[in-house]
């Protein structure tokens, strides 16, 4: 037996399952945008290590106020 309201009901359903779909595929997403972030910001650290071991190399050094300065002048 079915009632009147039985295509309501499995409309709301649909339409639930669809908005749950969707909250994951979001979810997704903003993974996928966090993991990229973090991989550009890893990047950048290695740059920075790296320009940093140079400038050690050169005889620099960092001064109290971060400014590098030549430790030989």
């Amino acid at each position: 037996m079915t009632t009147p309201n039985a295509s309501t009901f499995i409309a709301s359903k649909f339409v639930a399952r669809s908005k749950y779909e969707q909250v994951f595929a979001d979810r997704d997403a903003l993974s996928e945008q966090l993991i990229e972030a973090i991989k550009a910001l890893a990047e950048c650290v290695e740059r920075r290590d790296s320009a940093e071991g140079m400038l050690k190399k050169l005889k620099f050094q960092r001064e109290e106020n971060g400014i590098w300065t030549n430790s030989e002048l």
